[in-house]
């Protein structure tokens, strides 16, 4: 039976038995420390990369999929009988250049058969990339088309939200990727910055002077954004498990969550937010 399939980069923390059940496929990003190179996710488990952080003076890099990965993954899709397009989501354009190195391999194999590859820059990162590859991958087995599908993702961009609280700005700003929170690096000291991913970047969006307290804005900004609505929700953290499952219960007592994903932060992601960071994605649901 025709299929379409559903390619994504590791940053989207779509949860593994997702994966499995859907066939989705994903390209890994990497981490760098010093002369090793680690694959997001497959060599390096978010454990095992907070105790090399703790031990790395200098701080790790990050490095995207190349173009060749790229059109190796899309040659293997486009390969299979039972593929008939494919939907590649991915990170924000404004974060990182997977999706520009994704867009060239899709072009480069445009002459390679009829086959179709809608290449999408989510403008968002962690599972508001993921939920666009969940959503319309269970779209597509509802038996909607690749336009159809492209289209309802297309829509989700402005309506899904992530929000974030980091311990500190240091790994942000090390790695460049800030934007307009570079205005919350002056007076810090006992404050806690809550941010959000708007316009595909990470920006500014509240400062709260106890962690406790920024927790409970999250969740209140989260209930003022959705308005009532029932929800997509996902929680995560990069090694703040405990303040990660206090979290959660405080969006369900909140927010009307029809249903609630759990994906933690991966090694990429957390080498440019650090530990303790933790933040959910909620998505309204029409």
């Amino acid at each position: 039976m025709a299929r379409i399939a559903f390619l994504t980069d590791s940053t989207a923390g779509v949860p593994g038995d997702l994966v499995s059940k859907h066939k989705i496929t994903v390209v890994p990003l990497q981490v760098i420390f010093g002369t090793e190179a680690f694959r997001d996710g497959i060599d390096l488990t978010q454990e095992e990369f907070f105790k090399r952080l703790k031990a790395s003076k200098p701080l790790p890099t990050t490095s995207q999929p190349s173009v060749a990965d790229f059109e190796e993954a899309y040659k293997k899709l486009l390969n299979d009988p039972e593929v008939e397009s494919i939907i590649s989501v991915h990170l924000s354009s404004n974060l990182s250049g997977t999706y520009s190195a994704a867009a060239q391999a899709a072009e480069r194999l445009k002459g390679d058969g009829t086959k179709r590859i809608s290449v999408i820059d989510s403008l968002n990162v962690y599972m508001g990339e993921g939920l666009m590859v969940v959503n319309g991958v269970r779209m597509a087995e509802q038996g909607k088309s690749h336009d159809e599908i492209v289209q309802m993702i297309e829509g989700m961009k402005p309506k899904i939200k992530l929000l974030v609280l980091v311990d500190t700005l240091e790994y942000l700003a090390k790695g460049g990727r800030i934007g307009g929170a570079q205005a919350f690096l002056g007076g810090l000291l006992n404050v806690k910055p809550i941010l959000h991913v708007h316009g595909g970047r990470v920006e500014p969006l509240e400062r709260v002077r106890t962690r406790r307290k920024a927790m409970e804005r999250l969740v209140e900004i989260g209930a003022e954004g959705t308005k009532g609505k029932r929800v997509q929700i996902a929680v995560g953290h990069g090694e703040a498990a405990e303040d990660a499952r206090a979290l959660a219960e405080m969006t369900r007592q909140k927010m009307d969550i029809a249903e609630e994903f759990s994906s933690d932060l991966g090694p990429v992601i957390s080498t440019h937010t650090g530990p303790g960071v933790i933040g959910f994605v909620y998505y309204p649901m029409d």
